[in-house]
């Protein structure tokens, strides 16, 4: 993630999106989003402990959700903050599962 514009950071920025955003699940992916009042998409990645204590795999997770996420936003996906949370069951799948389950939660995202 080069661009620091699109990034939520803030605690307030996430406490708002949990508290009062939506929520679509899937079977390994939890997306939290909202409407923000900027032309950007901002975005947020959690791959907790949870989901393996390596932190190398963790970062391979985040990595394919960054890059998958970018194909989808090539679309012109903007004005919304999104946090992409990371189920247990990821770590057992590759890209292209990952990229088809984020892709159908965000067609979804995108119809609201």
């Amino acid at each position: 993630m080069k661009n620091k514009a699109g990034r939520i950071n803030k605690k307030r920025d996430f406490d708002n999106l949990f508290k009062n955003g939506k929520s679509k699940k899937g079977t390994f992916l939890l997306l939290k989003f909202a409407k923000n009042d900027l032309e950007v998409l901002r975005k947020a990645f959690l791959v907790s402990k949870k989901v393996s204590s390596k932190a190398v795999i963790r970062n391979r997770i985040r990595r394919r959700l960054q890059e998958s996420l970018r194909l989808f936003s090539q679309n012109g996906l903007s004005g919304i903050d999104i946090v992409i949370v990371a189920l247990p069951k990821i770590k057992e799948k590759n890209f292209f599962q990952i990229n088809q389950e984020l892709t159908g939660l965000l067609k979804k995202v995108q119809e609201l």
